[in-house]
């Protein structure tokens, strides 16, 4: 798609190698081995996964981080660059490790472990903030999982707002099942939140789906509601939109929530009408989970544009 000028992106965010297992009959008993069909390493976080999507794209994305100086940390920084995302901001420490996350997935669920590592010890003071005047858009993953930054989030967006910037959170789980942390401070400086079902619920502390999005529509422009399989509920400004989700034969759900994510700001960065945005996003959600890790299988513009004429929506 040729456009006049691309918008760049900032991503600020957490990075880890997943360790992903598919094809387990059972869950691991004490004392006993299972085996699975296929493990592989791969790039991991939902910040990094959304990152490459974006870039897949066509997106300029730069990205700030914290690794260690370790062999993981070079995984991940060789991941991003192979999938031309900057990495210029990404620390590297010797006095830490990188995360690491592994998955067994299992045919419906699946069961995670994460070693947080260097995450939770990037700060306000480690990012420069010239490098926001030099972007257009900021994004935030995992808020609750950079616990260095959880208090200055809010300053942040608010930074980015003053300087013309447009943004987006994508809060993702909490670990601590505690679902607040200062995140509604965030909200008045936002364009676009994006959640899954579970996080909604829990953060807006609403007893339906419905009264979560209005709440969240009070306080940001664009809200999206990730339903996994069922598809995808959004509002903005009023216009209320579901949509079923593709017919797909999955392999590995690992960051199609984040691929998702990718589709979705990429329409709206370039000004496509809520439906149009929310059916790209379907799509880049359902292509990445045909392999196995999550930027694995991500979509560019041509191919997303092939999926979505040819495959019928569930």
């Amino acid at each position: 798609m040729n456009l006049k000028r691309k918008k760049k992106v900032l991503i600020v965010g957490e990075l880890n190698v997943d360790i992903i297992g598919v094809g387990l009959q059972t869950f691991p008993v004490l004392g006993r081995e299972i085996t699975a069909q296929e493990m592989v390493l791969s790039l991991g976080s939902a910040s990094a996964i959304l990152a490459c999507g974006l870039a897949k794209l066509g997106v300029p994305v730069t990205f700030i981080s914290k690794v260690g100086r370790d062999e993981f940390g070079k995984f991940c920084l060789d991941a991003l660059e192979a999938r031309k995302v900057k990495t210029n901001n990404i620390l590297r420490d010797g006095k830490l490790r990188t995360g690491l996350k592994v998955s067994l997935n299992f045919r419906n669920d699946k069961a995670q472990v994460t070693y947080p590592g260097a995450i939770p010890h990037l700060y306000l003071k480690d990012i420069s903030q010239k490098v926001f005047r030099d972007h257009d858009h900021l994004h935030i993953s995992s808020y609750f999982l950079q616990e260095g930054l959880l208090p200055s989030f809010p300053q942040l967006f608010q930074n980015a707002k003053q300087i013309g910037m447009t943004t987006s959170l994508d809060p993702n789980s909490d670990n601590k099942n505690q679902w607040n942390s200062g995140i509604w401070k965030c909200l008045e400086y936002l364009d676009v939140l994006l959640l899954n079902e579970m996080e909604a619920i829990n953060i807006a502390k609403a007893k339906s789906l419905n009264r979560a999005l209005d709440l969240f529509a009070q306080k940001v422009p664009t809200v999206v509601i990730k339903l996994g399989s069922k598809g995808a509920l959004a509002k903005s400004r009023g216009q209320v939109i579901q949509l079923p989700a593709f017919k797909v034969r999955t392999v590995d759900t690992t960051g199609a929530g984040d691929s998702f994510d990718a589709g979705f700001l990429y329409g709206h960065l370039n000004g496509f009408d809520l439906r149009k945005s929310l059916t790209l996003a379907n799509a880049c959600g359902a292509m990445s989970t045909q392999g196995m890790g999550g930027a694995e299988t991500q979509a560019d513009w041509e191919e997303a544009q092939k999926f979505m004429k040819k495959q019928p929506a569930a």
